[in-house]
């Protein structure tokens, strides 16, 4: 399972959100789509959230969501592994695919892919409250260090 961003896509609308090309690759599922349109540094976020809710316990239960449209990935730990279960919430959607990792998996490609994302704003020079955020949750689960962020 990874995480798939393109950084070069980044755009910053006017009102200063920053959008970007993001899904997650199972194998040869791609979730919501492999051109999938979002505001990356709002989910990258919400995904740092999510995952310190599945950290918190064995039996933890959380919700990966997207931004932009009727899509995100409920996610249940059982010790070690997280079953991820993708929802599509409109018209015969439901349930569209079923993964379970590691729980070191989950969290790898969710920290990579929030590392790349901070790493591609500051190099396009783009600039927003929630870029700043997501700043500080890599510092805070130290996925950065010394506020130094690498990919």
């Amino acid at each position: 399972m990874e995480i798939e961003f393109e950084p070069e896509g980044l755009e910053q609308t006017a009102l200063g959100s920053i959008i970007g090309k993001v899904h997650y690759q199972f194998w040869v599922t791609q979730f919501p789509a492999d051109d999938w349109d979002d505001f990356v540094v709002v989910v990258a976020n919400w995904w740092l959230v999510a995952l310190l809710e599945l950290r918190g316990s064995s039996q933890a239960r959380t919700r990966f969501s997207f931004m932009d449209g009727p899509f995100w990935m409920d996610a249940q730990r059982d010790g070690e592994t997280v079953l991820l279960q993708c929802v599509e919430d409109r018209g015969g959607g439901g349930i569209t695919h079923n993964e379970t990792v590691r729980l070191v998996e989950l969290e790898a490609a969710v920290l990579k892919f929030a590392r790349r994302v901070l790493n591609a704003v500051v190099r396009c020079g783009m600039a927003s409250p929630d870029a700043e955020e997501l700043r500080r949750r890599l510092n805070e689960s130290g996925a950065a260090e010394s506020g130094a962020i690498q990919s």
